[in-house]
């Protein structure tokens, strides 16, 4: 289906894009809306008017039109729920709200890519935003090094806004006194999931174009250092299972190459356990490996992962199989409750068990059916951060799924033809 996307167009939309994760840290004065989120209702808007003059296909050619379905099923649940249950005029135009992130979200990330994505624009855009964003973040963190002076990314001025007035007064995320600088992000995971975005487009085709493999490489360890630096535990934890994959996509070719990579893991293991006990809480090294040791140790009982989960006791077993509704949850916690609900518990309160589970066969689909390395690494990456925060329907998520489907199912297709 051609809508007639000009090369400008499609270089307008890929700057706009990348740059909504930035300003995804600012208020647009609606509540509950970002000023990120802006831009992407607004492309939402241009394909709906683009879909009624030119149509739309829908079929193995055309748009997956399956995460619109799913949203569809989602309001078809949530609406009984609102309906069976107590509920009030606030709660009803909040699920109301609540829904339209979901469609915005289905909408994004199989349609919107299919009409404006353009890898080369997309990596062009998500590389210069990279790049600035991982300088300030070295900068941050070495004036927080020499001076102890923590710098803030986030702004107050003119027009922009902060969406939480917590990014203004919270100068850098700390753990175990160790300083956890975010870029221009307002926390360094959201900083992680747009360095990731980067990295996986730069590493789109770059076997393909054998003189510029330096500058790849270079990019990725430029990227690679600051999510190290940024200590963003799935971060970390998520870049090694790209080098990995990378590793056993492009380096494990012949029997040579493995035990060059299973020696270079041997003196780096013996390298860092001869050195441990130089690694005292009072270095940066001995601060970072405690925090990352400790993050991970606490998990069970944590806000976003352990506890989040202790939320279901709440739930009665009806209401745990159909759920409550979106934005019906105010119904069943207790009052002024600080619970924080990452994407599975935020599915199973509004959607129930039912809904998890065709959410989880929607993500399956995708996992199961990855062409590449690239694909699989987007689309873990996406169940990892369900499982740990909430980027569900969040324009993170829209980021990851919306490249995963772009890049299994749409330029792949573009590549055939």
């Amino acid at each position: 289906m051609n809508y007639v996307i000009s090369n400008k167009g499609k270089e307008i939309f890929a700057f706009f894009f990348a740059l909504s994760f930035i300003l995804n840290s600012y208020s647009s004065g609606i509540d509950g809306i970002s000023l990120g989120a802006v831009i992407h209702i607004i492309y939402a808007i241009i394909s709906i008017v683009l879909i009624s003059k030119y149509g739309l296909k829908i079929g193995k050619n055309g748009v997956r039109i399956s995460p619109v379905l799913l949203a569809f099923i989602f309001t078809v649940i949530s609406m009984i729920d609102i309906i069976m249950l107590p509920s009030s005029e606030i709660i009803f135009l909040n699920c109301l709200k609540e829904l339209g992130k979901v469609y915005l979200w289905g909408f994004s990330i199989c349609i919107v890519n299919y009409i404006f994505f353009d890898v080369k624009r997309l990596k062009k855009w998500f590389v210069r935003i990279g790049v600035v964003s991982t300088i300030f973040l070295f900068v941050q963190f070495l004036v927080w090094t020499i001076s102890g002076i923590a710098i803030n990314g986030i702004v107050d001025f003119g027009f922009l806004k902060p969406y939480d007035m917590s990014y203004i007064t919270n100068t850098g995320a700390f753990y175990a006194t160790l300083y956890r600088p975010s870029s221009f992000f307002s926390e360094p995971a959201f900083y992680s999931n747009f360095i990731f975005a980067a990295m996986i487009l730069v590493l789109v085709n770059s076997d393909e174009i054998k003189e510029q493999k330096i500058h790849y490489i270079a990019t990725i360890i430029f990227f690679s250092a600051g999510i190290l630096i940024s200590a963003s535990t799935a971060g970390v934890i998520l870049l090694f299972f790209l080098f990995c994959l990378y590793y056993k996509n492009y380096i494990l070719k012949n029997l040579f190459s493995f035990f060059i990579g299973v020696g270079f893991l041997l003196v780096l293991s013996c390298s860092v356990w001869l050195a441990s006990d130089y690694f005292t809480k009072d270095t940066f090294i001995g601060k970072y490996v405690v925090a990352i040791d400790q993050k991970i140790d606490v998990m069970d009982h944590s806000r976003r992962f352990g506890r989040s989960y202790d939320a279901l006791d709440y739930l009665n077993d009806k209401q745990k199989i159909f759920g409550v509704g979106f934005s019906n949850e105010v119904n069943v916690l207790p009052t002024n409750s600080d619970l924080y609900m990452n994407t599975v518990t935020m599915m199973i309160f509004s959607v129930g068990g039912i809904g998890l589970l065709l959410f989880v066969i929607f993500i399956m689909r995708f996992l199961i059916s990855s062409r590449n390395y690239i694909v699989l690494f987007l689309i873990v990456t996406y169940i990892v951060k369900c499982v740990n925060g909430a980027i569900g329907f969040s324009l993170y998520g829209i980021l990851f799924l919306g490249l995963t489907i772009f890049l299994n199912f749409y330029y792949a297709t573009d590549k055939l033809n």
